[in-house]
């Protein structure tokens, strides 16, 4: 599953994309609430320590409003289209108005109810002429959201539960902290946390901590 963002990543690069958000959200969840794992590439470390905080994340007024709507949109005409409460507008001043001309939110829906935002912002405005980029784009994304529903479904089946502290472990791994920081957090040797890892992995049928979060995020196992 990781590897399935990671090739998304990379194509969407090569077509102009210079920054990135593929959320993961519990099935009929919002895609701004808590229990969302958001994978990123191109932002700075100040947008993306803002943007991961939940408190804060859930006034973006882009995600729900284009998954409800169903089509996708570039940002600025979402925020002259939208709505929005004064805490939606502060937050759209603050983390979309120097991108929202060349920022594509995309809605995409699969199986097994596995429905994902995605928004990608390109190395240049869009206009009228970007219309074939913007549809290889969002194929892009369409393609590895329905990938990564079916990866999941397939190996729902196999899941083993976790230990207490097996699940601990992967919900800081959700917050992206390494096994030293968990280590730290639990105060206990970084070789456990290691072997914890390990178990989890092993357990959710993963390789990486990327595929470890969405599946524990798609399972109810991770609690932003």
């Amino acid at each position: 599953m990781g590897g399935a963002i990671d090739h998304a990543r990379l194509h969407v690069i090569s077509l102009g994309a210079v920054a990135g958000l593929f959320h993961i959200a519990s099935p009929h969840a919002s895609q701004v609430g808590r229990h969302v794992y958001v994978a990123h590439f191109g932002y700075d470390a100040d947008w993306v320590a803002g943007y991961f905080d939940p408190l804060v994340r859930v006034h973006d007024p882009i995600p729900d409003y284009v998954m409800r709507l169903g089509v996708s949109m570039i940002h600025q005409e979402v925020l002259r289209q939208a709505s929005m409460t004064p805490e939606q507008d502060a937050f759209a001043k603050k983390f979309h108005a120097s991108r929202q001309a060349a920022t594509i939110a995309i809605p995409a829906y699969g199986p097994f109810d596995f429905d994902t935002y995605s928004s990608m912002t390109l190395d240049h405005p869009i206009s009228p002429g970007d219309d074939e980029l913007i549809e290889r784009v969002v194929a892009v994304v369409e393609i590895t959201n329905r990938r990564i529903g079916q990866l999941l479904e397939s190996e729902k089946a196999n899941l083993v539960g976790l230990s207490t502290r097996e699940t601990e472990v992967l919900n800081w791994i959700g917050r992206s902290k390494s096994n030293g920081d968990i280590a730290t957090i639990l105060g206990v040797a970084p070789s456990t946390i290691d072997t914890y890892v390990r178990r989890l992995f092993a357990k959710l049928s993963v390789n990486d901590r990327i595929s470890a979060t969405i599946k524990g995020v798609r399972l109810g196992l991770i609690r932003f």
